[in-house]
C-alpha cells in the first residue's frame, strides 16, 4: 500500500542501496523489480539508481546457448574509484603486512595501534581496533587469550577495553555465549561515552558497519576468502570530521596483504599503492622503437634424484648440528611491509625495523629428549639417547634456547619442526642429487603489449618519480598533450641513438640513472645498443631469468646484432646476437636472496646461454656514482 501511494508522486527516484544483492539470487532480484514496477505503475519513475560498494559479485548468465561466469556487475554506469574518496571523505590508511606467528602478529598489531593511532576525536569518540576472527572457537581460545596477555604487559586493569561480539553460538561453544548488554555496547561504539577499545568480531561487520571512530582493521590469520579482506578491510575508513587529517590502519597477515591487493586490482582496478595517484597523472608513453627482436635462449630448471646412504655415525651427525640450517630453510620476512592503496601496482613500499616479542621458551632439556624419543616411534627410548648422546643432545638444546625469540616470531617454523629433524639425523637418510635441465624459451624483446601505454608520474608523497629523460613539473602538461616532444629530450642524452625504445623510462633509483648516463657517454657502445629493462611495468614483456629463488629482472641489456647492425626500424633489424646484462643494486638491497639469484645466473645461466654475459656493480658507498665502475664495463663491453 505504501508503494502504491508513492507511485502517485511526479518525477520519482528509486534508489536501491546494497544493489550487488540482487545479482546474487534470482528471488532478491525478482522482489526488487516487482517493488519497482508497483512504484512505477502510474508511470511516474523518471529513474531507478542502483548502488553498491562491493561490485565483485560472481553469478551466471544464459547467452544462447551458452552459460557465461561473470565475476563483475556488468551493467555499471559509473565507477567511482576507491582511491578518489580517500582524503575526501574516507581516512587515509596505512596498510601493513606482517609475516610473524599468529601470537607476534596480534601483539605487534596492538602495540602500532596504540602507539600510533591512540585518538581521541573532535567530538569524543576514542578510536578503536576490530578482529576479524575465523570462528567463536578461534576468537576465544586462541585471539582473545593473547589480546589479554598484551594488556597485562602494557595496558594492566584496563581489560575492560576490549569487548567480543557474535551473534547465536553453536551447541559446542555454548559456553562461548556472549552477555545480552555486549549487543548494546556493540551499538553504541561510536558514541563519545563507550570505553571500547578492541573489537573482537566473528561474521559481522562486514557490510554497512557505520563506526566512524573505527581506526584500525586486524585480520589476524594467514589465509582467509578473497571477498572477506576487501570488504572488511575498509570498514575503518570512514571520517569522523575531516578526512584529510585522519589516519587508519589496516594490519594484514602476508598472505591478506597479497590478497587485498590482488582484488583491489580485479574488482576496483587499484591496488595497495599510491594514494595521490589519478588517471589525469599520467603520461603517455612514446614508442621509439616498437620491436626490437625476437630473443632466443635457454631457461634452466632443475630435477632431484634420491639417494639412500648406509652405515651412518650419529654422534657426528648431531655434533655437526648448525641451527643456521634453519635460518636459512626457514627464512621470513622479519620486516613490517607498509603500503597505501592507489591505482596503479606496487610502489613505494617501506620497511618497518622488526623486534620481537619476548616470549618466553617453556621447555626444559627433559622435554626435549622425551619429544625426540617419541619421534623416533619406538627406535630410541628416553634412556637411549642420555646413554648415547647426552653431550651432543644438550649442546643442541643450549643453541636452541638462544634462538627462542626467532623460532617465536617465525611463522613458518614450529619447535615440533626442529624435533623434527633432530630425530632424522637418528635415522636413516635419504638423500638427492640435483639435475639440471634447459627448455627453449623465446620473446619478444622490451615490446608493450598494450595499445596507448601510459605511466604514473607521482609518488604518494605527490613528488615525480625519477625519469629518463627528466620530467619536471612544467613539463608534464605540454608532455601529455605532445608525448612526441620527448622525442628531443631523448636525443640530448642519447645522440648515439642507442638507448630508449621508449620514454621515459621510470627508475628506481638515481644509481640506475647514473648508470644508464655513463653508459651512454662511453664511445665503447657506439655500436651497439643498451637498453632498460622495464623493471615494474607490468604491461611491458620484460627480460627475465628463472633461478630457483624465483623470477629475476636485470636492469639493463647490451645488445650486439650480428655483423654489427644497430636498429634500424621495425622492419629492418638484425639477429641479437650477443647480451651483456646489467644489474645496479645500492648496497642494502645486496642481500643474501640476491647474492643466490647473482650466483645461479653466472654459473648456471651464462653456462647454458654462451652468447649471454653477466656483470652486477654494487654501490657499495651509498653515492650513486657510476664512475668507479666505467673501467670494469669498458672491459665487459670489448669482449661482447
Amino acid at each position: 500500500k505504501l508503494r502504491e501511494r508513492l507511485s502517485e508522486i511526479p518525477f520519482l527516484s528509486v534508489i536501491l542501496d546494497e544493489v550487488h544483492h540482487t545479482y546474487k539470487s534470482k528471488n532478491k532480484e525478482k522482489k526488487s523489480r516487482e517493488a519497482v514496477n508497483i512504484l512505477n505503475q502510474n508511470k511516474k519513475v523518471i529513474n531507478v539508481l542502483g548502488f553498491s560498494g562491493t561490485p565483485y559479485v560472481r553469478y551466471f548468465i544464459n547467452v544462447g546457448d551458452d552459460k557465461i561466469r561473470l565475476n563483475q556487475i556488468q551493467d555499471i554506469v559509473y565507477n567511482y574509484f576507491l582511491n578518489e574518496g580517500i582524503s575526501k571523505f574516507l581516512k587515509v590508511p596505512e596498510v601493513k603486512s606482517d609475516n610473524v606467528k599468529e601470537k607476534s602478529f596480534i601483539k605487534n598489531a596492538l602495540t602500532d595501534f596504540f602507539n600510533n593511532f591512540n585518538i581521541t576525536y573532535p567530538n569524543g569518540t576514542k578510536s578503536k581496533i576490530a578482529f576479524y576472527c575465523p570462528s567463536v572457537k578461534s576468537l576465544n581460545e586462541k585471539i582473545l587469550p593473547v589480546i589479554k596477555e598484551w594488556y597485562q604487559e602494557n595496558r594492566k586493569g584496563k581489560e575492560n577495553e576490549i569487548l567480543r561480539y557474535y551473534s547465536k553460538v553453536s551447541k559446542e561453544n555454548k559456553q562461548y555465549e556472549l552477555p545480552k548488554e555486549n549487543l548494546a555496547l556493540f551499538h553504541n561504539l561510536d558514541k563519545p561515552y563507550s570505553e571500547k577499545r578492541v573489537i573482537l568480531l566473528v561474521a559481522v561487520g562486514k557490510e554497512g558497519w557505520d563506526c566512524k571512530s573505527l581506526t584500525a582493521i586486524v585480520l589476524p590469520r594467514q589465509k582467509t576468502t578473497r571477498n572477506f579482506v576487501l570488504q572488511t578491510t575498509c570498514r575503518c575508513l570512514r571520517e569522523v570530521e575531516d578526512a584529510k587529517k585522519e589516519k587508519a590502519l589496516i594490519y594484514l597477515a602476508k598472505s591478506n596483504y597479497e590478497t587485498l591487493d590482488k582484488e583491489l586490482k580485479e574488482n576496483y582496478h587499484l591496488s595497495i599503492s599510491d594514494l595521490k595517484i589519478k588517471k589525469d597523472e599520467e603520461i603517455p608513453v612514446l614508442i621509439r622503437k616498437p620491436k626490437l627482436g625476437k630473443l632466443k635462449y635457454k631457461q634452466i630448471g632443475t630435477r632431484y634424484k634420491i639417494v639412500v646412504e648406509e652405515k651412518i655415525n650419529y654422534k657426528n651427525r648431531l655434533k655437526r648440528f648448525d641451527f643456521n640450517i634453519f635460518k636459512n630453510k626457514y627464512k621470513f620476512d622479519e620486516r613490517i611491509r607498509k603500503g597505501t592503496i592507489g591505482r596503479n601496482g606496487i610502489t613505494r613500499e617501506v620497511y618497518d625495523k622488526k623486534t620481537y616479542s619476548n616470549n618466553a621458551l617453556n621447555y626444559d632439556f627433559s622435554d626435549f629428549i622425551y619429544n625426540i624419543a617419541s619421534k623416533t616411534f619406538g627406535k630410541l627410548s628416553e634412556s637411549n639417547l642420555l646413554e648415547n648422546y647426552e653431550k651432543e643432545l644438550q649442546n643442541i638444546f643450549n643453541k636452541i634456547k638462544k634462538q627462542k625469540d626467532w623460532i617465536n616470531a617465525n611463522p613458518n617454523l614450529e619447535l615440533e619442526d626442529i624435533i623434527d629433524y633432530l630425530a632424522s639425523l637418528l635415522t636413516e637418510k635419504i638423500n638427492y642429487r640435483i639435475e639440471r635441465f634447459t627448455k627453449d624459451t623465446e620473446i619478444e624483446l622490451l615490446e608493450w603489449n598494450i595499445v596507448k601505454p601510459k605511466m604514473i608520474l607521482r609518488t604518494a608523497g605527490g613528488g615525480l618519480f625519477k625519469f629518463m629523460p627528466k620530467i619536471k613539473e612544467e613539463d608534464i602538461r605540454l608532455y601529455k598533450a605532445h608525448p612526441e616532444d620527448l622525442k628531443k629530450e631523448v636525443k640530448n642524452i642519447d645522440p648515439q641513438d642507442i638507448s630508449f625504445n621508449y620514454a621515459p623510462y621510470r627508475m628506481d633509483s638515481t644509481f640506475e640513472q647514473n648508470a644508464l648516463l655513463d653508459m651512454l657517454k662511453i664511445s665503447e657502445l657506439a655500436g651497439l645498443e643498451v637498453y632498460f629493462n622495464g623493471y615494474k611495468n607490468e604491461e611491458l614483456s620484460s627480460f627475465y631469468i628463472e633461478t630457483p629463488r624465483g623470477k629475476y629482472t636485470p636492469d639493463f641489456l647490451i645488445i650486439k646484432r650480428k655483423n654489427n647492425k644497430k636498429y634500424k626500424d621495425k622492419n629492418n633489424k638484425a639477429e641479437i646476437e650477443k647480451i651483456l646484462i646489467i644489474e645496479t643494486k645500492g648496497k642494502p638491497f645486496y642481500d643474501d636472496e640476491f647474492k643466490i639469484k647473482e650466483s645461479f645466473t653466472k654459473k648456471e645461466f651464462t653456462k647454458n646461454n654462451p652468447n649471454f654475459n653477466y656483470e652486477c656493480f654494487v654501490d657499495e658507498e651509498g653515492k650513486n656514482n657510476f664512475d668507479n665502475f666505467i673501467n670494469k664495463l669498458r672491459d665487459k663491453i670489448k669482449n661482447l
